[in-house]
């Protein structure tokens, strides 16, 4: 059995041990203020937020929690919000690098060939392909505290962890495409994901 499977079959909060274990980070913007701006339609070329590890790298991205937060300039329509991931590397350019840090705060630098982005500077340029949904949330454009106004979105795996796993050959992603018409939503993230040992999987 290998390590991963070891961890998830033996630990009921397997990110708690990854988190004790300096293997988990957190992905967000470089200042505690910084938003993010969705686009004013769904394209799978243009996320909002993404993940990825190259092809080649010996790590694996275990995504663990999704956080958006409307705040901001108020979306021109309803929002949509939808989470990916696909077995391939589908970053090409754009974006400006999230600021990740390791939950340990004595923990270790992420390591080289896995890397976040977000569209806060530029837009993200992603290849054009169809992974698989992970989860898919239609809200009402609002960032006022008003009483039942939605302002929040918060994913987390619920049965069973997403592995994303290089190849020597393909990389991994994970994507957050988030739209509204005529004006795309502004948010407030944070993506929390475990960056464990590709040896781990053998």
């Amino acid at each position: 059995m290998s390590q991963i499977e070891t961890l998830f079959r033996n630990y009921q909060d397997a990110f708690g041990v990854l988190a004790a274990q300096g293997y988990m980070y957190r992905f967000a913007g470089s200042a505690l203020n910084t938003t993010a701006t969705g686009a004013t339609s769904f394209a799978t070329t243009t996320p909002t937020f993404l993940l990825h590890v190259t092809a080649g790298t010996q790590y694996a991205i275990i995504p663990a929690e999704v956080r958006l937060f409307q705040a901001g300039t108020v979306a021109g329509g309803a929002v949509t919000v939808l989470i990916e991931a696909d077995n391939a590397d589908r970053y090409t350019s754009g974006g400006t690098a999230m600021t990740a840090a390791n939950v340990r705060t004595d923990g270790a630098a992420l390591p080289s060939g896995v890397a976040g982005y977000s569209t806060v500077g530029s837009a993200i340029v992603a290849t054009d392909a169809v992974g698989i949904r992970l989860a898919g949330y239609l809200l009402g454009q609002d960032v006022s505290p008003a009483e039942g106004a939605v302002n929040e979105v918060v994913w987390a795996p619920q049965a069973g962890p997403d592995l994303l796993v290089p190849t020597a050959t393909l990389g991994a992603s994970l994507l957050v495409n988030t739209s509204a018409a005529t004006t795309g939503p502004t948010w407030f993230w944070s993506i929390k994901a475990a960056v464990v040992p590709l040896s781990w999987f053998a």
